[in-house]
């Protein structure tokens, strides 16, 4: 058995192995990342991107990492086996929003690599790996157990299916949870919570000519898109609505007897959320009517809340960002992080790589910060064993 580093004594001596390692190894951090953003995993259909990661574990021999009921690749890097209690989970989500695109070809130029999702998520994705490869390459121990999840359901209506099964299932035993997603300029600290609805309404319709003046779907669909969007909300705490997608009608000459509207609610603050969401449910009492059927459908729902300064959580990733100069920019958004946030479980999100364009088909990666965002993510880790001698 090999020796394993005395973190206390040589700590310093244990960061310059793992950065010389980073060094030698992030080019290949990020050509793993180009092969997982070539495997379409649109949510709900991420299968294939999952067996790979799988594959990718066993060959770094992490015995007992398994693929759950939920679709999620799971390891728990646990090498003296000790109890699962106080756990810290890392989760990097392995879905994406492009739901037809099924060739995808990254291209490398001007220091940046041109992939659909190489930022969100497939460098952290890779990252993580990497992590885990460090860890056990360089034998270091650790107090508690940490559960490396990739997980499903992160983007749009997969309404974190992935990362509540996991908090479910070991809630009990979580202290912390970070969600590694996009990158490192800024930390997620507070969740965003939403609700979501699919508005589906329905009249009579007919036809243009010999039915005209029948009631119109799309005519009322267009009228409580209006009156949604003439709901007077906070600038503070920050609380917003969107009318996302619009369906209805069969041909031009065609009254409309069906329509359909996708609804997303929005805010950082709960109070003001219920708000929002009760406002937005009177409009569609007001319209509900015998000769218009209105039904709805909660088809999301995100919980707000944030996370305290005076965790040893946040305390850790200020720590981390002054060995690297930068300042601890926090800032609100939806990531998986919500979830553990609204159950009051202390959890972040940031990221591994810098870059542009996210859920755009010119979405980019800086090379060279994949680099930077190994190191940060490391140093960090170190800390969460440290800060249990």
């Amino acid at each position: 058995m090999r020796k394993k580093e005395n973190r206390i004594h040589s700590g310093n001596a244990l960061l310059k192995k793992i950065y010389d390692y980073i060094d030698n190894e992030y080019e290949s951090i990020c050509n793993l990342a180009m092969d997982i953003s070539k495997i379409p995993s649109m949510t709900g259909n991420e299968a294939r991107k999952a067996d790979f990661i799988l594959n990718k574990l066993r060959e770094l021999d992490c015995e007992g990492s398994y693929i759950d009921e939920a679709g999620n690749v799971i390891y728990i890097y646990n090498p003296n086996e000790r109890n699962l209690n106080s756990v810290t989970v890392f989760a990097a989500h392995i879905d994406t929003v492009f739901k037809d695109l099924w060739d995808i070809n990254p291209v490398i130029r001007d220091g940046r690599i041109y992939a659909p999702s190489i930022l969100d998520n497939s460098i952290n994705i890779a990252g993580q790996i990497y992590c885990i490869k460090i860890l056990k390459a360089i034998n270091i121990d650790i107090n508690k157990p940490i559960l490396f999840a990739f997980n499903v359901g992160e983007e749009g209506l997969g309404n974190l299916k992935g990362i509540r099964h996991i908090v479910d299932k070991y809630k009990d035993s979580i202290k912390e949870v970070i969600a590694l997603d996009l990158g490192y300029q800024s930390i997620v600290d507070t969740a965003v919570g939403s609700k979501r609805y699919a508005v589906k309404i329905k009249t009579e319709g007919g036809h243009s000519w010999g039915d005209f003046g029948n009631k119109s779907a799309v005519f009322y669909a267009s009228r409580i898109i209006n009156d949604i969007y003439s709901i007077k909300v906070p600038d503070e705490p920050k609380t917003t609505y969107n009318v996302g997608i619009i369906k209805g009608g069969t041909s031009v000459n065609t009254i409309p007897e069906d329509a359909e509207i996708a609804v997303d609610l929005r805010s950082v603050d709960q109070a003001c959320l219920d708000r929002l969401n009760k406002e937005f449910l009177r409009i569609i009492d007001d319209y509900d009517s015998q000769n218009v059927k209105i039904s709805i459908q909660n088809i999301g729902e995100r919980p707000c809340g944030s996370t305290s300064h005076d965790s040893p959580l946040i305390k850790r990733i200020i720590q981390t960002r002054r060995d690297f100069g930068m300042e601890a920019n926090f800032r609100a958004s939806s990531t998986d992080a919500n979830y553990p946030i609204g159950l009051g479980i202390p959890s972040i999100s940031f990221g591994v790589g810098e870059g542009r364009g996210v859920h755009t088909q010119d979405e980019y990666l800086i090379i060279d910060s994949a680099k930077t965002g190994m190191k940060h993510l490391m140093n960090f880790i170190l800390r969460i064993i440290e800060e249990d001698i």
